[in-house]
This record gives structure tokens, C-alpha cells and sequence, in this order.
């Protein structure tokens, strides 16, 4: 199953981000984004998951993360999520 959240910028820029996760393998990155409704979007292939976590500084994070976005999801499109997710465990 794949979940798409469709997110729109309207300050300081407009623009649409059209965003698909398999339910499967991003369950638990989206009950955070249910959560506290944050997401980063960066250009490029996902980052290589076999390094495993890593604590870094704000300076190693920056050079990491390079160009990217933050987005916040409002609180109606983050209980729509929590509702999708809730079903989904249940069925």
C-alpha cells in the first residue's frame, strides 16, 4: 500500500510536493510525521541506511543534509494521516 501526502508551500514561496511512501517500509517515518508533522525533502538518492544512526553536530548535519526543504504539516492533514495509519495496523 502506498500513502501520498500532497503538500502546499504558499509563503515564502508557492509550490506543490506530491510525496509517495510504501506503507511497509515507511510506517514508522510516517507515525512521526503524524506526530509532530515535520518533514525534510532533499534532492538525490536516499542516504545510505547500512551506515546505521549517527549522532552529529549542527555543522555536520548542515553538510549532510545540503540543499533541502522543511515542511510542516497542519494539524487537519496530520489527524488524516494518524487516521490512515490507525487503519492500517487494524486491518
Amino acid at each position: 500500500m502506498l500513502v501520498g501526502l500532497r503538500v502546499e508551500v504558499r509563503a515564502p514561496f508557492t509550490a506543490i510536493f506530491s510525496l509517495i511512501f510504501p506503507l511497509k517500509h515507511s510506517f514508522q517515518q510516517l507515525e512521526s510525521i503524524a506526530e509532530n508533522g515535520l518533514i525534510w525533502v532533499e534532492p538525490g538518492p536516499p542516504p545510505d541506511a547500512s551506515a546505521g544512526p549517527r549522532a552529529m553536530n549542527v555543522s555536520e548535519l548542515l553538510a549532510v543534509v545540503g540543499d533541502g526543504i522543511s515542511l510542516d504539516l497542519e494539524e487537519p492533514q496530520r489527524q488524516q494521516l494518524r487516521g490512515i495509519l490507525t487503519a492500517w495496523k487494524q486491518r
